[in-house]
């Protein structure tokens, strides 16, 4: 009789388990924003914001060597893609000397929730010290 309760207790242990660390997998199929980048030149600004200030303490988050600017050098769309180009150039903006540039984009669209789909692609080179995040 012990030996059927320990198994009945176990079983018991396993299926909660199971309820506790399920995932619920929701399908998100409404598109609600998009860019598909189809006007070569200037990034479209009303889905996005270029970031340029500085952050206080004169450098960005990950004391990164470049300055992001809004010149068409850095960011611009051609042939249905985003580019965003490092360069590397003595630059001086916000009293702030730095030895390459780039750019900064944020959407203009916010959601809390929701699921994300991009086509990116990136150079292998890691010296070029690439962050992603969201």
């Amino acid at each position: 009789m012990k030996k059927n309760t320990t198994l009945q207790l176990l079983f018991v242990l396993i299926l909660i388990g199971q309820f506790c660390f399920a995932q619920v997998d929701i399908v998100y199929k409404d598109l609600v924003w998009s860019d598909e980048f189809d006007n070569n030149g200037a990034v479209n600004a009303n889905n996005w914001f270029h970031q340029t200030q500085i952050p206080s303490g004169g450098s960005w988050f990950n004391n990164e060597v470049q300055h992001y600017t809004n010149r068409l050098s850095n960011s611009f769309v051609e042939a249905g893609n985003l580019n965003i180009i490092a360069i590397k150039e003595d630059f001086r903006d916000q009293n702030v000397t730095k030895q390459y540039t780039s750019a900064r984009l944020n959407s203009k669209f916010a959601f809390t929730y929701g699921r994300v789909d991009i086509r990116a692609k990136a150079p292998n080179d890691a010296e070029l010290g690439l962050h992603y995040g969201c």
